[in-house]
């Protein structure tokens, strides 16, 4: 991450003890985080997120703008890096977009 910057990450829980290893869904969990995280390093878009949050299914990435990128699976993100790019750049209205595999995005507006 550049400078001092760093999103808040929730919601994963990774329950290990000394010396054992991390579980396979904590790691995938974890790897989804850093992945996104890359991503929006590339495209020099870092500061644009606020925080990445996991609630047993589905990942958000909330944006500083107030909008919010959902997704189930590492997959569903990296198959729509456009769409994403798109969205973070010209979106400032509060909306959800939810990312599905194989199909367009779903965007929906909220309070």
């Amino acid at each position: 991450m550049s400078g001092n910057y760093a999103p808040v990450i929730s919601g994963i829980k990774i329950e290990t003890k000394v010396g054992d290893t991390v579980s396979f869904a904590s790691e995938y969990k974890l790897n989804t985080v850093f992945q996104v995280i890359s991503f929006f390093e590339k495209e020099e878009l870092e500061n644009e997120i606020s925080e990445i949050h996991y609630d047993n299914k589905s990942f958000y990435v909330y944006l500083r703008k107030g909008n919010v990128v959902k997704f189930s699976t590492l997959s569903d993100f990296e198959n729509n890096d456009e769409y994403i790019l798109n969205f973070v750049q010209t979106e400032d209205d509060r909306v959800i977009m939810e990312l599905i595999e194989d199909n367009n995005p779903i965007y929906r507006k909220f309070n």
